[in-house]
């Protein structure tokens, strides 16, 4: 395991203001996709999944109470960290879904979304800076 610990919301929580509902954190939820369709790559990383009610002791005890929002990754200390990275308590780390998911494409080789994909076509640009034309019509992405 590497010593990186990544912070999620349990899905499927209740929250007492709203009866008799579940809900998903969405940010927490795409990274939750991800490790369940990659579970072998999902081992390298700890995963702790966290109650919906505050205070969220297993986060506050590492970052501080001010620190409660996740989804949020906590680097280990023994490797090298962005250098983006955040800093509380003398731990350094991430809070930004997407910033999370593309840390865990560069540093344990999980798949990188398709925004790099060659075929989302709407993102390209060629060497004049000008999205090409594209014969027919693309509705979505051909992947």
């Amino acid at each position: 395991m590497s010593g990186d610990r990544l912070f999620l919301l349990k899905p499927g929580f209740a929250d007492a203001a709203h009866p008799g509902r579940f809900f998903i954190c969405p940010h927490c939820n795409a990274i939750e996709g991800l490790l369940a369709s990659f579970p072998g790559l999902a081992t390298q990383i700890e995963v702790h999944r966290l109650s919906f009610e505050k205070p969220r002791n297993e986060i506050v005890d590492v970052l501080g109470e001010q620190h409660q929002s996740l989804p949020v990754l906590v680097f280990d200390q023994r490797q090298p960290v962005p250098e983006d990275a955040s800093i509380a308590n003398g731990w350094r780390f991430i809070d930004s879904s997407e910033r999370i998911l593309r840390y865990l494409a560069d540093r344990y080789a999980f798949p990188t979304s398709t925004n790099k994909h060659p075929a989302n076509w709407w993102r390209m640009r060629g060497a004049d800076g000008e999205v090409p034309r594209v014969e027919g019509s693309l509705k979505r992405c051909r992947l």
